[in-house]
């Protein structure tokens, strides 16, 4: 099969695969991906496994590949589903499969899609705009589960990063948080002391600039899941948040080539995408008052910029007299 896939030009999913099949892949280019959840039916949980199997897959250089969802909550006619069936979260299956680096798979029935939320995994030409690797369970979450009696809070909670231009940007999942609590810097990588910022892009469009406690986690279901978009501060004040007002990923490597500060203030950013896309690149301005770590949350400031011909421009905030230039 995968010397056929290699003569044709195609690539392989694997599906419902044992870990032999998995380990094989790694002597067969054309396998690129393989499944690491059930099957899906609306409204159940085989979304919670992918950031547990995605450290396998990933392990062994596949994408681990999430199984279809509905886009909107109710879908009368399915043949293969209940009548009453329904998916109430499908701003939460759609970021999940997002963040898995595999293929992202609406199955709504003809004229039942919701476009603007699928579109938020995706730029204008269909381009998956996913993080450089991805999203896998934290190691304490991982730890919580395994040892439940020492009462430590449960979860799901995955990180993604994505280096650019030598900046470490990252996405935070979580969801199902059994109690509040907090994740540190160091859990995500991050050195200590770093001066990072982080939105929430699910619900605001507001950042949080992190002390030492790390980031706050509220306890939390599935339909009020967090999603967090963590960018680090550059030496002159700014960082670059991305699109978090659009989509689940803010800096995704299929977007964003290059990141540079200036020493005198602002930055600029060099994206991709189709021609006639508008693109709007967010950021977290200096601070301009008292703004302490861990304080209150503050606005971003936004650039939209239209791509020309070539598909390639710069961005630049503040905006000023040209925050969009051709490439």
């Amino acid at each position: 099969m995968a010397a056929g896939a290699a003569t044709s030009g195609v690539s392989i999913q694997y599906c419902m695969s044992y870990s032999r099949h998995v380990l094989a892949s790694t002597q067969l280019p054309p396998v690129t991906q393989a499944r690491a959840s059930d099957d899906y039916q609306p409204g159940n949980d085989q979304w919670r496994p992918l950031g547990t199997t995605a450290l396998f897959a990933y392990a062994v250089g596949l994408a681990p590949s999430k199984d279809s969802f509905w886009s909107t909550p109710v879908q009368p006619g399915a043949p293969r589903y209940r009548a009453a069936q329904s998916e109430p979260r499908c701003r939460l299956q759609a970021a999940v499969s997002t963040l898995s680096r595999g293929p992202v798979a609406p199955s709504d029935g003809i004229g039942l899609s919701d476009a603007a939320l699928i579109m938020r995994s995706a730029a204008a030409d269909g381009t998956l705009l996913s993080p450089a690797r991805p999203a896998t369970k934290l190691d304490a979450f991982l730890a919580a589960d395994a040892f439940a009696s020492d009462g430590a809070p449960t979860g799901e909670v995955w990180f993604a990063d994505t280096a650019v231009s030598s900046r470490r940007f990252g996405v935070l999942l979580a969801a199902r948080v059994s109690a509040a609590t907090a994740v540190s810097q160091a859990q995500l990588g991050y050195a200590p002391g770093a001066s990072v910022v982080a939105v929430e892009a699910n619900s605001t469009h507001r950042f949080t600039r992190l002390g030492a406690g790390g980031l706050s986690l509220p306890p939390n279901g599935e339909l009020d899941f967090r999603l967090w978009n963590l960018a680090p501060v550059e030496r002159n004040g700014w960082a670059l948040l991305g699109e978090v007002a659009h989509k689940w990923v803010g800096v995704s490597p299929a977007r964003v080539t290059a990141v540079d500060a200036s020493s005198s203030g602002g930055m600029e950013v060099a994206v991709r995408g189709a021609a006639g896309e508008r693109v709007t690149m967010s950021f977290a301005p200096p601070c301009a008052g008292p703004c302490a770590a861990g304080g209150q949350p503050e606005a971003t400031v936004s650039v939209a910029c239209e791509l020309p011909a070539s598909g390639r421009a710069l961005v630049r905030a503040p905006e000023g007299a040209s925050p969009c230039a051709a490439l």
